[in-house]
């Protein structure tokens, strides 16, 4: 049985990085609201009884990767949110496996 991703879930915060990532090209300091927002969907992802919070931490991940992928090389701030987006999120997965050892 594989493990259950909360695609929902983790569409709405991708979501909610990429329209932080919209403000940061505005100019809009979006430094705060980012680590917000990460801190929330870690929260509600680690809080999911019937899942695999590590997997749902690197689906979010990836999902984000997929979008920086995307991202044209001019729009730097908006890919400086993306990138630090999935380095907060590789520090909740690694802080998750030192907690299991």
């Amino acid at each position: 049985m594989g493990a259950h991703i909360e695609e929902e879930l983790i569409s709405e915060y991708v979501e909610k990085i990429h329209l932080l990532g919209i403000r940061a090209l505005y100019g809009d300091d979006v430094g705060a609201a980012v680590y917000s927002t990460v801190n929330e969907a870690c929260y509600y992802m680690i809080m999911l009884n019937n899942c695999n919070p590590t997997v749902n931490l690197r689906a979010f991940r990836k999902s984000l990767q997929q979008l920086a992928d995307t991202v044209h090389k001019c729009s730097t701030e908006y890919e400086q949110v993306l990138n630090g987006t999935i380095l907060l999120i590789s520090l909740y997965v690694c802080q998750r496996r030192k907690r299991k050892m």
